[in-house]
Formats: structure tokens, C-alpha cells, sequence
């Protein structure tokens, strides 16, 4: 793995609580470290995908993205080709699905629920439990733990789904988003923030 990761040109490297990812110019995304919320994805049976199954850091392989962000325990991408939002890893305050109290490890990557009929991201984040996407509309839509209000308020919505969406009033669109350990920021085509 080693020779053909270093043949690549890398496009940007991430940063999680545990686990880190190398994004290549040819969208491969490879992640390693910790994996024990399956924040480095899973294949189809539940296995590690690696080449090497007895190395003591697992490296998985995911092909065709564009854009990730790791947050403490899970992994957001958005697909290259179909502007997908994927999510797989710990999802204990629905920072992987949006579903609060949902299961709690989520592999292999799944495509976000929540997400409209043929809507594509943009931008995402992650923050220590909390996600932040911007669709191609430039709507700011949040999921995971909002207690500290890091993520949109539901008004009086007390279900179990924890995702909420807003765009400015004067209909800018949003263009960046960025997640800290409990807190969110946007940015508008504007600049402002």
C-alpha cells in the first residue's frame, strides 16, 4: 500500500479525534487509526477494508470522493460523481444519520437519510459530535448533538431526528461551513460569516 500511496499526488489530508485520511488527486480517500466505531468504513460484511489485515493500523481505500471531514469517532464524505453525502462511524447522538439515540456504530458508508430526492453537498464538517453539510442550493443543514447549539434549533419538534436546516433571510446562498468541538460556522457568498 505504502509504494502506491506515495505514486499519488495528494489533494488534502484530515484530521479526526483518532483517525486520520489522505484525499488524492484521483479522489481516493484512505483513512486510518482507530476504528472502533467503524469511522474508517467497513465493506458489505462487516470487514475492514485493508490488503493488509495484519497490520496493526488499518488503512481502508474509498474511491470517488470529493471532499471529507472527520469528526471525533465518524467520517463524512461527499461523493465525486453524484454530490452524495455518505457518513458511517459512531452515530450515539446522530452525527452519522441524523437519528438521535439511534444505533450506535454505522458502517459500511451510507448515504445521509435526511437528505431530499437528488440533493447534492458541497461542503461538509465535523465537528466532536456534531455534522454540517451545505447542499448545492447553499442551505445550511446540521445533525448530531445540539446541546450546546451547535446545531439548528427544531423548534418545538421533540422526535428523535436531529437535523435542521436554514439559509439566510435575504436568500444568499452559503458557500463554506466549518465545526469545532461545539460550535458551527458558515460562510455566504458574500463573506460574511
Amino acid at each position: 500500500h505504502a509504494d502506491e500511496i506515495s505514486t499519488m499526488k495528494p489533494k488534502k489530508v484530515f484530521c479526526g479525534g483518532g483517525h486520520s485520511a489522505l484525499l488524492t488527486e484521483d479522489g481516493t480517500l484512505y483513512l486510518w487509526g482507530w476504528n472502533t466505531h467503524g469511522q474508517l468504513g467497513q465493506d458489505e460484511d462487516g470487514t475492514v477494508v485493508s490488503d493488509d489485515q495484519d497490520a496493526s493500523t488499518v488503512v481502508t481505500e474509498l474511491k470517488g470522493i470529493e471532499k471529507a471531514a472527520l469528526g471525533h469517532s465518524h467520517t463524512l464524505v461527499i461523493e465525486s460523481d453524484t454530490g452524495r453525502l455518505l457518513a458511517f462511524g459512531d452515530n450515539a447522538r446522530g452525527q452519522v444519520d441524523g437519528t438521535e439515540g439511534g444505533q450506535k456504530k454505522l458502517v459500511p458508508p451510507l448515504q445521509f437519510k435526511f437528505a431530499r430526492d437528488g440533493e447534492k453537498f458541497v461542503d461538509i464538517a465535523a465537528g466532536v459530535f456534531h455534522s454540517a453539510a451545505i447542499n448545492s442550493e447553499g442551505e445550511l443543514i446540521t445533525f448530531g448533538c445540539r446541546r450546546f447549539g451547535q446545531c439548528l434549533h427544531h423548534g418545538e419538534d421533540h422526535s428523535k431526528v436531529a437535523v435542521g436546516r436554514w439559509r439566510p433571510e435575504d436568500g444568499s446562498r452559503l458557500v463554506k461551513v466549518a465545526a469545532g468541538h461545539r460550535h458551527t460556522l458558515v460562510l455566504d457568498e458574500h463573506g460574511r460569516v
